[in-house]
This record gives C-alpha cells, structure tokens and sequence, in this order.
C-alpha cells in the first residue's frame, strides 16, 4: 500500500502516539455523528466527534466525510486518556481545531522572538481590555494600557462601552505578542508597542528621502520657548528659535500659531537620533550677502544696543546684523567704566571701523563718534582690532542640542 510520511511520535514497538503529536490519517469511514480515521501506522483507528466537527466550517465538514480524504489531524486524547466503556473499540480522539491552535501558539512564540505584528480583529470586550482573535483559532488579550489613543481619562462603563463599540465595528487592530505561555494559556497582545514600531518604520522610510538642504512644507504642532516642533510628512523636526528670522526673536508665537503650515529648509538630518534640524531665516537671503554694498569703512549710523559682555557691546544695525563695540570704543579714554555709560536698549550713533562680511562681524567705535580716537590710528591699520578674540568667545547663534 501507500505509505504516508509519518509525522507522530511513536513508541517503535508499540506505534502508541502521544497526546499533543500531529498526525497523519485518511477518512476510512463517515458515521452519522463521527469520522473514523485511520492513522499511518498506529495500532489503532482516530476519531473526529461531533462536536468537533460543528466548531469547523462548513466546507471542510463536506471535506471530512469524503472517504479516502487524507490529511493532518491533532491528537487531543490517546485511548488511555479516553473515557472508553468497556466493549467500545479504543479510538484515539482527533481535532483540526487543536491543529490550528497548535499553529497559533507556534506563531505566537515566533512572534514574541522576532518582534513581528500582525491584524487583530476584536472579537470581545470586558472592563480590562479586548479580546481579539489571533491566527486561525486563539484568542489574545490587549490590555487597556496597551491600546493606542484610548481615551483613559472615562469612566469604566464608558470605556467598556467604546470596547464593546470596537467589537461591534470589528476594528481592526495592529498588534505585537508581549507574554507567551502555552501550558497556561495565556496570549498578551500590545496595539500600542505595534502602532510604535509601524511610526518608527514610517519615519523611517521617510527620513531616507529627505536630505539637507531640501525646502520642505511643514505644519506647527507644538511651540515652545526654545522653538517649535514642525511636522514635515508624518516626521518631526525642530525649527529652533534662533533659526526662525534674522531679527533677534523673542518668543516663537510671536512668528506663527500651532497648525499653520510653513515652508522650511532642512539644515540637517541624525539618522541615528531620527532627528531633523529646520529653518526658516535660510529661505531669505541673510542680510550680510548686502551688508558690503549697504555699509561703508568710516560711515557714522545709528544702532540699537542688544547685548553686554565684559569685553564690550553688541549692537544691532539691521535685522540680522550685529557689530561688536569693543570695550575700548565704547567711551573717551577718561572714563574709567566704559560700560557704566551704555545699557541694552540705548540707541546710539557709532562710526563703522571694519567690515568683515565673510565672518559676519563688524566693528563699530561710539568713542570716535564722542569725538575721541583712543589710538589715533586708522581703521585700515590691522593690528587695530583688538575685540577678535572676543568675537569668538561669543556666538550670536548659539548651537543647540534637542
């Protein structure tokens, strides 16, 4: 006869199976209330009850009552396990249920190892959370906590009737295995752990088309005192406070609302920390590319004062365009506190010493306006400046960390 690949378990001698194996058999006989099968090469016949059989659909019931008809089947029980009266014949009792729950737990422990996800349909709900149905047969809890924007601020009848909503609605729910365990028939399933992975995925994927230097649009979601957050398609990226005008800005609400969409110039992308720098000032042209053809060497202007340092001021000239006044131009050599004679917010005439447009600074003298040139010396001579050194301690721009 034919022989069949033999997946049971078996004592050699005896050709027992053991409960749990999965085993191969064709229908031999179809009673009126069960299925006789004949198991490759036990020492005796399986049966598939009634009842089994009404818990499966009906196109696979038609299935198993045609004779000849092979294929696997589970074992729930073995003759010894059976209630068997005494003049019946010992049948090993058969499921496909068992099969496909056998299945299930199989790919619930994968998943809970490689971290997949998989849809869920909810199939029940009660106070705690959702029952959703998991592969072909088994059942998995998600937890309230762990279901993704659930209004939990309700009270419990209302939650439970959102859940009961869900069932009715058979919502289709994203969900990760967090808790496998077999023998206690436990299955726990998180849908917020999975819409997290899927953002991540998604940001992903769209980080990969963005590169620096790219003019994005982008909606405001969150202003803050240091900046706003911005989404620019599904990714979110800071557009810091320095980076918002070329005039000093004071809070960015000043600037725009929460949801307005803006045009903004990526200026740099951490794929490691999924973090995206933006700007706005960097779609106008910085005023400094005019600052030579606006301003001359000896020119006398009036500027803001904007900050105060130990080596001298800042001072505005246009948006966007600050000079150093260094401690030494401040005020006539005969004043001893220099500083004590200009506050942040003054507005005073200075004359323009230097111009360096490439390195965005320039040097400004109050005290040559005041009719005192405290070295006497043009502003062509170069070892005049003496501020350069505190230019660099000081960066109107500072670097920012998010």
């Amino acid at each position: 006869g034919q022989s069949h690949h033999l997946r049971g378990d078996y004592d050699d001698e005896l050709e027992d199976v053991r409960r749990h194996a999965v085993v191969h058999g064709t229908v031999v006989e179809a009673r009126e209330r069960e299925i006789i099968v004949q198991i490759n090469g036990a020492k005796y016949e399986g049966k598939v009850t009634q009842q089994e059989l009404s818990r499966l659909p009906d196109d696979l019931q038609s299935t198993l009552r045609e004779e000849g008809h092979s294929r696997d089947f589970f074992v729930q029980y073995t003759p010894r396990q059976h209630d068997q009266k005494k003049d019946e014949t010992p049948y090993y009792i058969l499921t496909i249920t068992g099969l496909w729950r056998n299945e299930d737990w199989t790919m619930a422990e994968n998943a809970l190892r490689t971290g997949d996800t998989f849809t869920a349909v909810p199939v029940k709900a009660n106070k705690g959370g959702l029952l959703v149905r998991f592969g072909k047969i088994e059942e998995g809890f998600v937890p309230l906590s762990h279901l993704w924007n659930f209004p939990s601020s309700r009270d419990p009848k209302e939650r439970e009737e959102i859940l009961w909503e869900w069932v009715r609605e058979a919502r289709e729910l994203l969900v990760k295995v967090i808790e496998v365990n077999r023998d206690k028939h436990k299955l726990v399933l998180s849908n917020r752990l999975a819409e997290k992975d899927r953002n991540a995925e998604q940001q992903r994927s769209r980080l990969a088309t963005l590169k620096t230097g790219d003019i994005v649009k982008g909606t405001v979601r969150n202003i803050r005192d240091f900046g706003a957050f911005v989404d620019i398609g599904g990714i979110e990226g800071l557009l810091h406070i320095s980076e918002i005008d070329w005039d000093l800005v004071r809070h960015p609400s000043d600037h725009f609302s929460e949801g307005d969409v803006l045009d903004v110039k990526i200026l740099h992308i951490d794929m490691e920390k999924n973090r995206i720098k933006l700007s706005l000032k960097a779609l106008t042209n910085t005023p400094w590319q005019s600052v030579e053809s606006n301003y001359r060497v000896g020119q006398v202007v009036w500027v803001d004062i904007t900050k105060k340092k130990q080596f001298g001021v800042f001072a505005k000239l246009e948006a966007g365009v600050e000079g150093l006044i260094h401690i030494s131009q401040i005020a006539p050599k005969s004043v001893s506190d220099p500083l004590s004679t200009i506050q942040e917010g003054d507005r005073v005439e200075v004359e323009i010493l230097r111009i360096d447009a490439a390195n965005q600074r320039i040097s400004l003298s109050r005290s040559k306006v005041l009719g005192d040139d405290p070295f006497g010396t043009s502003a062509t001579d170069s070892s005049f400046f003496s501020g350069e050194d505190d230019y660099d301690s000081y960066s109107y721009n500072d670097d920012y960390n998010y």
